[in-house]
């Protein structure tokens, strides 16, 4: 059978977690650290999950299912479970809990201090938790779903969220983004600290992906297959074979074969057409995979040709799969989420395998990790 992103499965998708669970972000019902995948509750109908952040265990989880519902869990900072309940009145939740409605599969992510997204299949985009950062025009707080004008593009990866705001790209193709940009990271070419709070175009083109998880960085891909980043570059996370910071999208290299990617606060991965996977920036624990903990300033191919082009996440801690359905770590190892049974220390800086050739899809908080696997 096919499987992943790129593949066809009609068969039970049940959901697996592992890592640190201090608020629950496991799912598991409890706040029980996990070394080796757990299954959460008994569902088969799992389908993405949203939440790509992995600079902050005090952010909820989000995911959907293959019914079109949406689903979250763990920290309520700000009230960003979205269960219409002030952070005051309901803390962070164990299990998955459901946020109404049935036409959520237009993709989503989750934000920094509390914040998330989501777009329903008709194109609108929905907003809600910590205020000022959430593109409403205001500073109020939201814990329940508020749309944000415009009809946005339905898909993976057509929204994330950088340290004070988001990054989205709109049904026509164009790219905006709002809320405070850091070192450039909102690619408005505007002073540090400069905030916008309604969306604002930047660059111009045809946008297809944007990078996953961007903290004072973000990038996407064009739909010519150019790579672009911008933000702050200490380590080179931008690519660009120098740690200069920008303050709007400059392209990486010439190649046109991207695909997509993802980022954390020092460094980057990307995928290409060809199955071959790329990594750059800090490299301090080995998360390049490169077998190594040398820092580079351009992308450096991590070894295979047969990566799943949609599905890794990168932080101190890299998680990617392959087309077979095998689940790989690398990097950072401190709180069991490799899945690997271990808790502390056994840093890798190539990449590991988890068990099972059955895995559809990964994404990763922290020091936690989902993936979803099919049985």
């Amino acid at each position: 059978i096919n499987k992943g992103d790129i593949w066809q499965y009609s068969g039970t998708k049940a959901l697996f977690s592992m890592g640190k669970n201090a608020n629950g972000q496991l799912g598991l019902n409890n706040t029980t650290r996990y070394s080796s995948p757990t299954q959460i509750g008994s569902d088969g109908n799992w389908s993405r999950i949203l939440s790509k952040y992995p600079h902050d265990d005090e952010t909820g989880v989000l995911a959907t299912k293959t019914d079109g519902t949406l689903w979250t869990w763990g920290a309520n900072k700000y009230g960003a479970l979205g269960q219409n309940q002030a952070e005051a009145q309901v803390d962070a939740r164990s299990s998955p809990t459901q946020i109404p409605g049935t036409t959520w599969g237009g993709g989503g992510a989750t934000g920094l201090y509390g914040k998330m997204a989501a777009i329903k299949t008709d194109g609108t985009l929905w907003m809600w938790g910590a205020g000022g950062y959430l593109g409403l025009n205001d500073r109020t707080d939201y814990s329940s779903p508020v749309q944000l004008p415009g009809t946005w593009k339905t898909g993976r990866d057509t929204i994330t969220s950088f340290t004070d705001g988001f990054l989205a790209i709109r049904d026509n193709g164009t790219l905006w983004s709002w809320g405070r940009s850091w070192y450039g990271s909102a690619g408005y070419n505007l002073g540090n600290g400069t905030k916008r709070s309604s969306p604002v175009q930047i660059a111009s083109g045809t946008w297809s992906t944007v990078c996953d998880g961007g903290y004072h960085h973000a990038g996407a891909v064009k739909s010519d297959g150019t790579l672009w980043t911008w933000g702050k570059n200490d380590y080179g996370g931008l690519g660009h074979s120098n740690t200069t910071n920008y303050s709007s999208p400059k392209q990486v290299g010439s190649a046109t074969t991207w695909y997509k990617c993802a980022m954390t606060e020092h460094n980057t991965i990307a995928s290409k057409t060809d199955g071959t996977l790329w990594a750059f920036g800090r490299n301090e624990f080995g998360e390049l995979g490169h077998n190594n903990t040398t820092s580079y300033s351009d992308p450096q191919q991590i070894p295979g040709t047969n990566w799943d082009i949609n599905n890794f996440q990168i932080g101190e801690t890299t998680r990617a799969m392959k087309t077979d359905g095998s689940l790989w770590v690398f990097g950072r190892q401190t709180e069991g989420q490799f899945g690997l049974n271990m808790t502390h220390g056994a840093h890798r800086s190539s990449p590991t395998q988890v068990p099972g050739t059955d895995w559809s899809s990964v994404d990763g908080m922290y020091r936690s990790t989902f993936a979803i696997k099919n049985i």
